[in-house]
């Protein structure tokens, strides 16, 4: 909650805890600079600051979002990495010129070939 009750009449950011109407709020941390009392720009780092200091939740990391983030992009980028050259392996020598893929010989096929070998002249029959 904003609060000008700096001395100084500063704008400051406290964050207390509520349990409810039957205990006093619990004070958690200060959103500024300690030693000069100025407060920080609110972003999303005051969530998890917040987040950390949390005692009713379990399991969570204290890490900052901006590193989760980067850990998750390289994650993603080393998968596509990784399924690229899956991909290249598999159909590498086909690229290449190595391999072909067998057509299928289905009855158009046949029935096109035997009338190219009747309508050839004898001469350049098989």
């Amino acid at each position: 909650m904003p609060q000008d009750s700096d001395h100084f009449g500063r704008r400051i950011y406290k964050v207390f805890r509520y349990a409810g109407s039957e205990r006093p709020a619990e004070f958690l941390l200060f959103w500024g600079d300690p030693s000069s009392g100025v407060a920080y720009p609110l972003s999303m780092s005051i969530v998890d600051e917040v987040k950390r200091h949390d005692r009713g939740e379990r399991g969570f990391s204290a890490e900052d979002s901006d590193v989760i983030n980067a850990r998750l992009v390289e994650q993603r980028r080393r998968e596509s990495r990784d399924l690229g050259k899956a991909i290249a392996e598999e159909h590498g020598d086909r690229m290449a010129g190595k391999k072909s893929s067998v057509l299928f010989a289905g009855k158009n096929l046949q029935l096109s070939r035997i009338r190219q070998r009747r309508t050839r002249p004898p001469e350049l029959r098989p």
